[in-house]
């Protein structure tokens, strides 16, 4: 438990405890009565965000030597939320009227338990939570990551990135992301922006769970942490339906539409194209390539594998490998209908160079096996098969050649680095780990 100070300590109200995970909980949100902005032992500094729900502002730790951190702001209830309260399938979908309060505190709930189980070099950690519930707002205390988000394409959507440095990050989000699978829990949002640099630019960390999803309770969680009916409450499977995240980055799986129908309906959302239809000739770029399954397939972790794929595509070309309607004259309902449809049916192509320093691709098959560009395009092949059942695991991509270059020993460093059981025996592994992957991969800035 963290330390109080004396002025927090006086205070007989003001509770604090840990709610997993080493994230700490203050129920009592204390006003000092001098001007400067002060959240608890907290001073605001400027705003670095804004989100759909809050903002996000820099702020100093005095009971840490003034440390940076990031506190985000998130208002309980937003007007939406009292017509979603008004329908009765709103709380029939998400299971129980617990957990309904709002649709805007729920889902900072579900960002909470998420980020809870954030404990990881890769991925960034929520430290304290101040929910008062005589406030508006809570307050979700984070680390900063002062590094700044991963810049990859020029403004005419050029490389910035070498190999050497895409390596790297992929490397790092890899980590990340294959340890957020280990307890069940889908990120459903990788991309570029979502990662971001640490502080001296030696490694990154995936960033922002505010839509990740939670499929797998942990049969060994505290009998303090939620449990599987809590969790199965917060997070509803019905809510993986729904399309939610970045549209150049979802999954086929996650924009499949029926193709016997004009609109799609499913339970927890509207999935279909009104006006748009399956058979105008405007909606098709190319021809189909890949049959639109009949039956829509299993939302798994294999979405966060070709998103991840997306993302590796960005770093190697400067843009999206889908890139939907260019008309200008489409509305935004048409323009996704023809990226959602692309992403289902057709394949993806690759420029004839990759990376800031210009390596040969030899095209979509290249014949030189022993080339960068063979190895490339069969990467990203095997992480964007359309079928999640043919695409590739995240650790057949953490094994690939082309990932482990640069890696002093790497059967060292795919051991060390490897998921282990949160038990007292794997402790020390966790800290050998990290030492010495700080010797196996090069220290030169990202």
């Amino acid at each position: 438990m963290r330390k109080k100070s004396d002025q927090l300590a006086s205070s007989p109200d003001l509770a604090l405890h840990t709610i997993g995970g080493g994230v700490q909980f203050t129920d009592r949100l204390e006003k000092p009565s001098h001007r400067r902005k002060r959240l608890n032992q907290y001073l605001r500094g400027d705003r670095i965000g804004k989100g759909r729900h809050g903002e996000v502002y820099l702020c100093y730790d005095t009971l840490h030597d003034n440390r940076e951190v990031a506190v985000k702001l998130v208002k309980r209830s937003s007007p939406k939320d009292k017509i979603k309260l008004l329908r009765k399938t709103y709380q029939q979908a998400s299971g129980s009227a617990k957990y309904a309060i709002t649709s805007t505190e729920n889902s900072v709930r579900r960002e909470i338990a998420v980020m809870k189980e954030c404990r990881h070099p890769n991925l960034a950690a929520l430290l304290e939570v101040i929910d008062d519930h005589r406030e508006d707002k809570i307050y979700l205390v984070m680390e900063y990551i002062g590094g700044g988000s991963v810049e990859w394409a020029t403004a005419d959507h050029q490389p910035l990135l070498t190999l050497a440095q895409t390596r790297r990050i992929m490397r790092d989000i890899i980590l990340g992301l294959e340890f957020l699978h280990s307890k069940g829990i889908l990120h459903r949002d990788v991309k570029p922006s979502n990662i971001v640099y640490t502080d001296d630019r030696s490694s990154v960390k995936l960033i922002d769970f505010g839509i990740s999803h939670i499929t797998v309770p942990s049969s060994k969680r505290p009998r303090t942490e939620p449990t599987a009916v809590e969790l199965q409450l917060l997070f509803p499977e019905v809510d993986l339906l729904k399309r939610v995240g970045t549209p150049s980055f979802l999954a086929p799986e996650v924009v499949w539409f029926s193709d016997d129908s004009e609109k799609q309906q499913a339970p927890g959302g509207d999935y279909g194209f009104p006006g748009t239809s399956f058979n105008d000739a405007s909606a098709t770029i190319v021809a189909q390539s890949f049959p639109m399954p009949k039956v829509r397939p299993p939302i798994t972790t294999a979405i966060d594998v070709w998103s991840l794929g997306v993302t590796f595509y960005c770093l190697l070309f400067g843009h999206t490998p889908f890139t939907g309607s260019s008309s200008e004259n489409d509305n935004v309902q048409h323009s996704e209908f023809v990226l959602y449809r692309q992403i289902c049916t057709q394949d993806w192509t690759p420029e004839e160079f990759m990376g800031a320093e210009r390596v040969f691709t030899d095209g979509r098959h290249p014949k030189d096996k022993s080339s960068d560009g063979f190895i490339v395009m069969h990467l990203l092949e095997s992480m964007l098969q359309k079928h999640p059942w043919d695409r590739t695991s995240l650790l057949q991509v953490k094994k690939n050649p082309f990932i482990l270059r640069d890696v002093l020993n790497p059967k060292d460093w795919l051991r060390l680095t490897a998921i282990v059981e949160a038990d007292s025996s794997a402790c020390w592994v966790r800290a050998a780990a990290r030492k010495f992957m700080s010797v196996l991969s090069k220290k030169d800035s990202l």
